[in-house]
Order: C-alpha cells, then sequence, then structure tokens
C-alpha cells in the first residue's frame, strides 16, 4: 500500500499527469453503471483469490483489466482501497468522531480531505446511492454494503481501537456509510 495520491500519478498511457483517481477507477465505475447496477450482490461478492490476484497484478503492472467480470472488476476497487495504507478518512480523524458522527462533522472532516480522497468518496457515494436504488434487482442493502465498506471509509488504528469500544468503532463506521 502506497498513498492514494501517489496511485493518481501513475498512467499506463500519459506520463507526467495527474489525476483525482487512480487511472483504472473510471472505467470500472463506468462498467458498473452500465452493466452491474442490476447484477445482484455487486460491491459485496468476493471472488476467487487467484483470480483478484492476476487483476492485481495487471493493476500493479500499470496495464487496464478487462471488465467482464464485473464483480470482479469492482472487486479490484475494493481490495485497492482496503490495501492503501490509511481509510479514506484518515484514522487521525476518529478524535472527531469520539463524541457523535453527525453529518456537520462528517462533511467538515471530508473537505479537509486532499482531492484525491474527496473524489474516490464522491465517486463512491454516487455508484452506492445507485447501487441502493436497484436493490430489487441486485439485492444489496445497505446492510450488506457496511461490512464492505465501512474499513474503507474509516479504519480506527491501534491506539483508537484501545479507546474506543468494537460496538462504538462499529458504530462509527456504520454512520459514515
Amino acid at each position: 500500500g502506497k498513498p492514494l495520491s501517489i496511485a493518481c500519478t501513475v498512467h499506463p498511457f500519459m506520463l507526467n499527469v495527474h489525476l483525482l483517481v487512480p487511472y483504472f477507477f473510471r472505467s470500472i465505475f463506468q462498467a458498473i453503471e452500465e452493466r452491474g447496477l442490476t447484477s445482484h450482490g455487486i460491491w459485496t461478492l468476493d471472488p476467487p483469490p487467484n483470480q483478484a490476484e492476476k487483476y492485481e497484478f495487471l493493476l500493479n503492472m500499470n496495464y487496464e483489466i478487462p471488465l467482464s467480470d464485473i464483480h470482479l472488476a469492482a472487486a479490484c476497487i475494493r481490495r485497492y482501497l482496503l490495501s492503501l495504507p490509511d481509510s479514506l478518512i484518515p484514522s487521525t480523524s476518529g478524535s472527531v468522531f469520539e463524541e457523535e458522527v453527525t453529518y456537520k462533522s462528517l462533511r467538515e472532516v471530508i473537505v479537509q480531505q486532499p482531492a484525491t480522497n474527496r473524489e474516490v468518496i464522491r465517486l463512491i457515494g454516487l455508484n452506492l446511492r445507485k447501487v441502493l436504488d436497484n436493490t430489487s434487482k441486485n439485492g444489496v442493502t445497505i446492510q450488506t454494503l457496511i461490512p464492505v465498506f465501512a474499513p474503507i471509509f474509516f479504519r480506527p488504528t491501534q491506539a483508537q481501537t484501545l479507546k474506543l469500544t468494537p460496538a462504538r468503532a462499529r458504530g462509527i463506521q456504520e454512520q459514515i456509510l
């Protein structure tokens, strides 16, 4: 895991370009919007490890990945975000949430983040809203998304975990999502 900002400076076809999201995100989000919103279990299914590792290898070599398996493509984004050294809302923001997570406190924390983090949060939020609008077709609910995306959005540090009860840490993650 390298920081998100470093991944946004790598593009397989354009040198010295700074993107707001890693180069492979846009094509995957577009594919999900075109044919994955009604796909059963989108974002929540885990592919076989050997396939995920093959796709990760392609991404590490800065190649485009095939988008024929929409679940595998979505899993690449999940796995990539979980491999970052910190969550999209950095663990240093955890003290802001010790009392209660409100829309206002969450918004204040997000606007203080680098543009890359804000854009990834925005892309995921827009996509998840569309996925949830299709719950009757894809079977995905907020309850199935929480365990998948909560650690992507906020992962408490070891010290914070010691200060927060597991229930409170989980509560913070659920309120963020």
